[in-house]
């Protein structure tokens, strides 16, 4: 197809009975581990449902560590997408406010079999980071990635002019803060 090299599956049909939140609670129970990714400046752990720290580490001596997030207070399951807001972090002097996280699951490569980062993004100590994480993807949220009997094709390599992604990166990261302020002042 149009010269490129696609891989192709059928998914199985998935058992939907469960709601949103009690499905993603039975996933994140049977993940064991925290997850880290290394940017070559920051390492990040997340552990889903619980928190999600960030740690600069120099020559194996620890220069700081910042807590993103140490208590789950939001969820939206949207088509293809959940994202989970992480409050309570390490205070931030830049906002001079405590930092925030909004960890979107995605799954938009094929057959990725270990966790893997797919961007970090942060403004005003606000951060967003996008995780694939193979058993996350069995949720019922990600109908297009489980749709049964149907066959799904990705290209092997997917290439993104960079200033587009960058745009779209920005352009997410701000939709999360305004929704984060308007639900903040409804609360107060």
């Amino acid at each position: 197809m149009n010269d490129k090299k696609y891989q192709c599956s059928i998914p199985e049909p998935k058992n939907q009975t469960l709601s949103n939140e009690e499905q993603l609670k039975k996933i994140e129970s049977e993940l064991t581990n925290c997850y880290s990714y290394n940017n070559g400046y920051y390492l990040y752990v997340l552990c889903p449902g619980k928190n999600i720290t960030q740690t600069r580490v120099l020559n194996g001596f620890t220069l700081e560590r910042n807590i993103l997030g140490q208590r789950l207070n939001f969820i939206n399951f949207d088509k293809n997408s959940i994202q989970e807001r992480y409050v309570d972090g390490s205070y931030c002097l830049g906002k001079k406010g405590n930092r925030k996280t909004i960890v979107e699951y995605s799954c938009l490569i094929e057959n990725v079999t270990t966790p893997m980062v797919i961007s970090i993004t942060e403004v005003e100590c606000v951060y967003h980071i996008k995780w694939q994480i193979p058993a996350i993807c069995k949720h019922q949220s990600f109908v297009d990635w489980n749709l049964p009997k149907t066959i799904r094709c990705c290209a092997d390599i997917i290439q993104e002019n960079e200033t587009t992604r960058k745009k779209i990166q920005e352009n997410e990261l701000q939709k999360d803060i305004e929704l984060m302020n308007k639900e903040e002042k409804s609360t107060k």
